[in-house]
């Protein structure tokens, strides 16, 4: 369940990256991100310690200030789990 929290984590990374790209650093202290839901959570395979996990996210929509996105971990490139998430970037 933790590489499901690690995925979260690397979502609110990838729409953050992306929202701010044309921000600058001002702006960018002046924003937080929520998460929403995580739906769809799938856990195809467990992982064990030592396991090498690669994670994979893409937008599924992007409106405003909400994100949906799917991600998805593997290990030795085998799905062991899935998750769409949403977040919204409001002001601090």
């Amino acid at each position: 369940m933790g590489y499901i929290i690690a995925l979260a984590s690397l979502f609110l990374i990838f729409a953050f990256m992306h929202y701010f790209t044309e921000l600058n650093k001002k702006e960018l202290n002046d924003k937080v991100v929520y998460f929403m839901s995580i739906d769809k959570a799938k856990f195809r395979k467990p992982v064990r310690p030592g396991d090498k996990l690669v994670y994979k996210v893409s937008t599924i929509k992007h409106r405003g200030k909400i994100w949906h996105l799917k991600g998805e971990a593997y290990v030795d490139g085998e799905l062991v789990s899935e998750a769409e998430l949403k977040a919204m970037i409001m002001d601090k």
